[in-house]
């Protein structure tokens, strides 16, 4: 893809093999291209030494592989002065100013979050991404601030998913709009790192006195101005934030959403306050989880039990109560509903883990686990002794707030037992809906996950061997990192459509099957289920890879017909057996419902299995059809409810459980389901 600096107006363009890309617009820069002769390593890029040390440091990749092609012709051939395509920055003759814009749009590409967005003439595309224009002009300046400060030997940049970290903070107190050491005995306490410029200069007076505190505080000040937060600054450079005061306060809502030591309340209230900080400034969510993984935990912590004299069952999957949503972010709420085998079931919404450069801060997302843990564990413990109904449940006092409950929640409270999950450590099962990418998604596959079906995991391989074997895929070069990861999805999702007979027949029933219950051990298959349409996250895997996407769409079509083939034969038994007297009633109806769905259909096999191939059949050549194309846009996912989906659409089974996450730049990230304690704690170790 290619980007461009306009001679009248911003603007970005891409070439249309998809491959590099340009980009534009600028701040004014000084010639500063002379070669330092204190530098440790020689720089053949054309950028000046202290311009690309300050992008390195802004933004921790490597500016090594860049060329400056200066006094270029190229830039007029796009009405530009400048343009940034893939490592290549072309300059115009005394167009230098445009440099730093360039140089940051460079990053913008390789950290892949730049696509086309519309088409010029010629078949050359275009980005016209106002977001990623306005990051440029605000990271190029800050980069440049480091060459006129003339401090980039005392740059210190951090991969840290917290820049407060490398350093203490100072508190002193503010009393009657006096500044006070910390030890004064009145006053309200404030952060010396989060004072304005305003505010410094009034501290600096006050406590002048004390000379080793205001160099401490000095030092904490300087500090800010040397580094560049590589997760606020992003963030407020994308939705175009200059503002002291809001970076200030940015900052600090962010560290606080990002402390687990002061418990579950103060945790859930700060991530809130950083939410609606990020909704109320329209920070784009692409920008938000370039610097975040959203995530979110399911915890099955309480049996329940019809509450005396209600004798009406409350059905599985039942949601009994629900709060306000957490933020207008993501509008979500805290849900508490029914499982299987009466367990209560709470499931929270997503809250922010702070990570640049596609950082998983597994260690804060296990810290937030723990604190779950704990306060659920208190909170059974107390409510299943003195048999709390459901709806008297104090969640708004511990988790969430402006809680409702449903009719069902009436009939039922917490029991004393524990059933499920007595045997586990704190006797609470658990799964981490977590966004990934689709390698790192794969990553997590496990063999012989609990709770998987063989049936599912032995067609899953056949599927697997076929791709692998085909002649298509054995002419292709390695490393084949993508296809290898497009194939792993595909293979799982396609798998999933042996599930369809029992799933429809649950759905005829709304009972659960009597055996080998598919409709929801489908998506214990490898430990991880992938809360996307089977298309988009194949799509994703060989993302703005023609080649691949080629190479992959001829692998599908060479083996199309034998992979259906392979569905057909590999579905379970799950003809119900001969009626005795005294049967299970669930036999009993799923019999029935199985004498009205499945029928005897051309070729010998049954309806029921018939759509199972269907549904393989339409979601290879839908995916076929989308790599012909190269359609890279994910579709949207309808809301679906359970078991009410329609079969044979080509786009996997289980859409009640889809969710859509907005691109992030050229990175998708999918909501991955960890279904188990062991692939969670595998997953955060």
């Amino acid at each position: 893809m290619e980007y461009s600096t306009d001679k009248t107006k911003t603007q970005s363009a891409a070439n249309s093999s998809g491959e590099k890309v340009i980009q534009n617009k600028a701040r004014e820069l000084k010639d500063n291209r002379p070669i330092s002769v204190l530098q440790k390593k020689v720089n053949n890029t054309g950028l000046p030494d202290n311009l690309k040390s300050g992008i390195e440091n802004l933004s921790g990749h490597s500016m090594d592989d860049v060329k400056v092609h200066y006094n270029s012709d190229k830039p007029a051939q796009l009405n530009a002065h400048a343009y940034a395509q893939g490592s290549d920055i072309h300059i115009a003759s005394g167009q230098e100013k445009h440099l730093p814009h360039e140089a940051w749009h460079v990053v913008q590409q390789k950290q892949g979050r730049v696509k086309p967005t519309l088409q010029m003439k010629g078949k050359v595309n275009v980005n016209d991404d106002k977001g990623l224009e306005k990051e440029a002009d605000v990271m190029g300046t800050k980069a440049l601030q480091f060459v006129n400060d003339g401090s980039q030997k005392n740059v210190h940049y951090t991969n840290s998913l917290n820049l407060q970290t490398v350093r203490q903070l100072v508190r002193i107190k503010l009393d009657n709009g006096t500044y006070y050491p910390d030890s004064h005995a009145t006053g309200q306490i404030v952060e010396s790192d989060e004072l304005t410029s305003e505010q410094r200069g009034k501290a600096n007076t006050d406590l002048q006195g004390n000379a080793v505190l205001i160099n401490s505080i000095r030092n904490g000040w300087k500090h800010i101005r040397q580094n560049i937060d590589p997760i606020i600054d992003p963030l407020l450079a994308s939705a175009n934030i200059t503002d002291e005061a809001t970076k200030i306060k940015a900052r600090r809502l962010y560290r606080e959403s990002q402390n687990a030591g002061g418990g579950l309340t103060a945790l859930l209230d700060a991530q809130k306050e950083w939410q609606n900080f990020l909704s109320e400034n329209a920070v784009p969510m692409s920008a938000i989880l370039s610097v975040h993984r959203s995530f979110g935990f399911e915890y099955e912590f309480a049996t329940w039990e019809l509450a005396p004299p209600n004798t009406v069952d409350v059905p599985s999957h039942t949601e009994v109560g629900k709060s306000a949503p957490f933020s207008p972010l993501f509008n979500t709420s805290f849900i508490l509903e029914t499982d299987a085998q009466k367990e209560l079931e709470l499931v929270a919404p997503p809250l922010l883990a702070g990570g640049a450069n596609g950082i998983i801060n597994k260690a804060f997302i296990s810290q937030v686990h723990t604190l779950f843990i704990n306060a659920l564990v208190a909170f059974r413990g107390t409510h299943a002794t003195a048999n709390t109904h459901v709806n008297a449940l104090p969640f708004n006092d511990h988790i969430g707030t402006g809680w409702k409950w449903t009719a069902s929640a009436a009939l039922i409270r917490v029991a004393t037992a524990r059933n499920k999950w007595a045997g586990k450590t704190n006797q609470i099962g658990y799964q981490l809906n977590i966004a990934l990418t689709p390698h790192e998604i794969t990553e997590q596959f496990q063999k012989d996950s609990p709770g998987a079906d063989n049936n599912q995991e032995a067609v899953y391989n056949k599927i697997l061997k076929r791709f692998h074997d085909s002649e298509v895929y054995k002419g292709l070069e390695s490393p084949k990192t993508e296809i290898d990861t497009a194939l792993l999805l595909l293979a799982k999702g396609i798998s999933n459509a042996i599930a369809i007979p029992t799933l429809s027949l649950v759905a005829k029933t709304r009972k659960p099957w009597f055996t080998g219950d598919l409709h929801s051990h489908v998506k214990d298959l490898h430990g991880i289920w992938v809360k996307d349409n089977v298309p988009n996250i194949t799509l994703a895997a060989v993302k703005e890879n023609h080649q691949a996407q080629n190479d992959l769409r001829s692998i599908i079509l060479s083996e199309k017909d034998k992979v259906a083939r392979d569905i057909l034969t590999s579905i379970p038994q799950y003809t119900p057996p001969k009626e005795v007297k005294g049967e299970n009633t669930g036999i009993t109806a799923m019999r029935e419902a199985h004498t009205k769905l499945d029928t005897a259909v051309k070729g010998g096999t049954t309806s029921l299995k018939k759509a199972a191939q269907t549904e393989a059949i339409a979601c290879l050549t839908k995916i076929a059809e989308r790599l012909e194309n190269h359609d890279e846009t994910p579709t949207v996912n309808a809301k679906t409810d359970f078991l009410a989906e329609k079969f044979g659409t080509g786009d996997g089974v289980r859409k009640d459980t889809y969710a859509n996450i907005p691109v992030s730049g050229n990175k998708t990230l999918h909501l991955a389901e960890l279904r188990t304690n062991a692939t969670t704690d595998a997953f955060l170790r």
